[in-house]
């Protein structure tokens, strides 16, 4: 992970700059994995964010502004109880490891001092958070782990914090000091043995550096000609005088905090003035899509569930429309017995009679049916049994076709519902679906159907997200059913030019006229804007090609009693886009 030691060490350089001796006012555990400490000092306010999620696990400072759940988590009780209204003592790197310390002097409730110690480690999926005395015992940690979990290390409250095995590798410390000799001797024997390995040579013995810092370095040699020893030795120099620039790499979507400006990366980099800017600029936007991700997690599961549902619903309506559509059969054979009354003598269990309904050329019966009789009623009787069976069949075959469709345009709807919600960017979005889902019943609300069970209220009228071209065209855009519903049906015009996706889930876009004169003809480049939006929040984002129906929205119309955003629209043209968001 691009993460490593080194760009822990110059981030933990920076925090105690920032950090030492500010107070802590707040604790926020924002997400499941995630810490936030607001601090504050004489220098100004910071927002520390620490989070162990497998992907987006880190430390850095943050400007991005996170939301506080309505309801704080054990281990934020925890966090506010022991760390809130302390001051941060210290912020210390355990080596080159992706393992931080955070002490903190603060008060119990008697009023005593003592320092706490928060550990932070940095460690794929094994990252975690944890809490200690200032004699390091356990309080707790985000991620408990017992001896069933992990023989190796158990954390768990009330036990003696113990750190992960150590790496018996040298500090980029020791490679330009004190065991300088004896790691060139070494390296070089080692490089020497497979030069073509040279890279993991560096990472299997050199604490803190990454695949990409390693591989950065053999690049770096390769290209000026210099000795690949001088370079690593170059490397740890810089590390051991702070000598940091922080860079985000476009070409491979890396970053780090050495750059050694190799050829292939010049133009397509980008500089920052510290590694918190850097690191709040490459894991904010993650650590928002990791929210978004485990706020609509939950919806997501209903509406697969809904959808399951609804596939094994259409299933068995078709199964019974299949089983019932030949109900006129007995019609026939009710109508058949009466018309044979006279001539049928003996009432045995089956009657053979001329297919009257079947004539051939000469408008002679064709065929002979054979209908199955009751012996212990009359051939009346017997009839009167096949037409009530006749009437009873048809009834189940024309239910099950109007269930069919029910369920259909139910599955359409749930579609719909689950790719405007894969676009959702922000809480009013998600909050709004929300809304939808309890109010149409696939939610459960807090009280009566239709209640939201949140403190955050939408707005009445689900604005749409608005986008105006460079030329100054309007284009709206429903970022769901709420939305697409108050834009089709209420704010969009007559002469507007409504958008979709064509026969697939997606937004409804508007090309809005009301600022046009009269007579002014909409540019194409326009229309194919307004239908890459269409296809860009639909289903079919991640397609090399969409195809998009445009029409004037007074050809467009809300299904009677339909679901939100479902209608219906005529006098339509297609346009074949590729998908394309809003910059």
């Amino acid at each position: 992970m691009p993460f490593d030691g080194i760009v822990l060490n110059a981030a933990v350089r920076e925090l105690n700059c920032f950090l030492t001796a500010a107070r802590i006012d707040k604790v926020f555990q924002t997400q499941r994995d995630e810490i936030v400490l607001l601090c504050r000092n004489e220098s100004g306010r910071y927002n520390l964010t620490i989070s162990c999620n497998a992907i987006n696990c880190g430390i850095h400072l943050t400007k991005i502004k996170k939301e506080n759940p309505l309801t704080a988590p054990r281990f934020a009780m925890l966090l506010r109880k022991h760390l809130a209204g302390g001051r941060i003592i210290s912020i210390e790197q355990i080596g080159y490891d992706r393992i931080v310390c955070i002490k903190v002097l603060s008060r119990d409730e008697l009023g005593d001092e003592s320092v706490k110690q928060l550990m932070i480690e940095i460690m794929g999926k094994h990252s975690n958070i944890i809490l200690l005395n200032e004699d390091g015992i356990i309080y707790d940690a985000i991620k408990t782990v017992d001896f069933e979990t992990s023989r190796v290390r158990e954390v768990m409250p009330l036990r003696k914090y113990v750190l992960p095995p150590q790496q018996n590798k040298y500090t980029p410390d020791q490679v330009i000091g004190e065991k300088e000799d004896e790691f060139s001797q070494f390296f070089l024997a080692e490089c020497n043995k497979n030069p073509n390995t040279a890279h993991k040579v560096i990472l299997s013995n050199i604490s803190g550096f990454s695949p990409f810092l390693c591989k950065m370095i053999v690049a770096e040699s390769q290209h000026r000609g210099i000795r690949l020893l001088d370079v690593v030795r170059s490397v740890c120099r810089d590390i051991t005088n702070s000598n940091y620039k922080p860079t985000i790499f476009k070409n491979n979507n890396e970053f780090h905090v050495i750059n050694l400006n190799l050829p292939e990366d010049q133009g397509n980099i980008t500089e920052f003035g510290t590694a918190n800017e850097m690191l709040d600029s490459v894991y904010s936007p993650k650590e928002e899509q990791h929210a978004i991700k485990q706020k609509t997690g939950e919806m997501q599961k209903h509406l697969q569930s809904a959808i399951n549902k609804t596939l094994r619903k259409i299933e068995i309506h078709k199964q019974t429309a299949s089983v019932s559509e030949d109900y006129d059969i007995n019609r026939i054979k009710g109508e058949l017995l009466l018309a044979n009354v006279y001539a049928i003598r003996d009432c045995g269990e089956t009657v053979e009679l001329d297919n009257f309904y079947d004539l051939d050329e000469n408008s002679v019966p064709a065929s002979k049916l054979t209908i199955e009789l009751d012996i212990n009623k009359t051939v009346p009787q017997n009839a009167q049994l096949y037409f009530k069976k006749y009437q009873k069949q048809k009834a189940t075959y024309e239910n099950a076709l109007i269930h069919y469709d029910e369920a259909m345009a139910e599955l359409d709807y749930l579609n719909n519902v689950a790719a405007l919600l894969a676009n959702v960017t922000n809480d009013d979005e998600i909050l709004q679906v929300k809304e939808e889902l309890t109010e149409e019943g696939y939610l459960r609300g807090a009280g009566n159907k239709g209640s939201c069970r949140t403190k955050k209220k939408v707005s009445s009228a689900p604005l749409p997200v608005k986008h105006v071209t460079p030329d100054g065209y309007t284009i709206y855009i429903g970022k769901n059913n709420k939305q697409n519903d108050y834009l089709t049906c209420k704010m969009a015009r007559s002469e507007d030019i409504w958008f979709h996706l064509k026969n697939a889930p997606g937004s409804h876009v508007v090309i809005s006229t009301s600022a046009l004169e009269k007579g002014q003809i909409i540019p194409g480049r326009i229309f194919e804007t307004a239908a890459a939006l269409a296809a860009w929040y639909s289903s079919h984002r991640d397609n090399p090609k969409a195809d998009v129906d445009y029409t004037k929205i007074k050809h467009v119309k809300k299904i009677p009693g339909g679901k939100p955003g479902m209608v219906t629209y005529t006098n339509f043209k297609t346009i074949t886009v590729t998908p394309c968001g809003v910059e």
